[in-house]
């Protein structure tokens, strides 16, 4: 998935989950916050785990 059908994706969140997207962003510490580039292996493992803490959002991006 592209950064852009998620950020396409994220749009069409209701408010709550805009939110705990946001809240999630936050909460990142500065220096994970900027642009970085991963192998293919490190960004899978990154998005199971980002899939598994934030369930409920995906969940409701998946309507």
């Amino acid at each position: 998935m592209s950064a852009q059908e998620i950020i396409e994706q994220i749009k069409v969140l209701p408010p709550e989950g805009k939110a705990e997207v946001l809240e999630y962003l936050r909460s990142l510490p500065l220096e994970q916050r900027s642009i970085r580039f991963a192998k293919p292996e490190a960004a899978k493992q990154a998005g199971d785990e980002v899939l598994k803490q934030y369930d409920s959002v995906f969940r409701e991006l998946a309507k």
